[in-house]
C-alpha cells in the first residue's frame, strides 16, 4: 500500500471512530447496524481489517452518512 492508501485509509478510520465518540456508539452498535460482524468492526478500527469501499459505506450509513467518491486527474 502507498502512502497515500494508507493515509486515506488512515483519515476514515479516524473520521469513523471519531463520529463513534460523538455519536456514543459502540463498535457493537456499529457492527449490528452495519450488517458487519462485531470482530471486522474491531479489526477495521484498529487497522488490521480490509477497508473496501463497501465497508466504507455500510460504517458510514452505520453513523449517519453517506459516501461520495471523487474521481480526479493526476497533476
Amino acid at each position: 500500500m502507498n502512502d497515500k492508501n494508507l493515509e486515506l485509509e488512515q483519515n476514515i478510520i479516524s473520521f469513523i471512530l471519531n463520529e463513534q465518540t460523538k455519536q456514543g456508539l459502540m463498535q457493537k452498535d456499529i457492527a449490528r447496524t452495519s450488517g458487519l460482524s462485531e470482530s471486522t468492526v474491531s479489526r477495521i478500527m484498529n487497522g488490521n481489517g480490509l477497508l473496501t469501499l463497501k465497508t466504507v459505506q455500510q460504517l458510514a450509513e452505520a453513523l449517519g452518512y453517506t459516501v461520495s467518491i471523487e474521481l480526479k486527474p493526476i497533476l
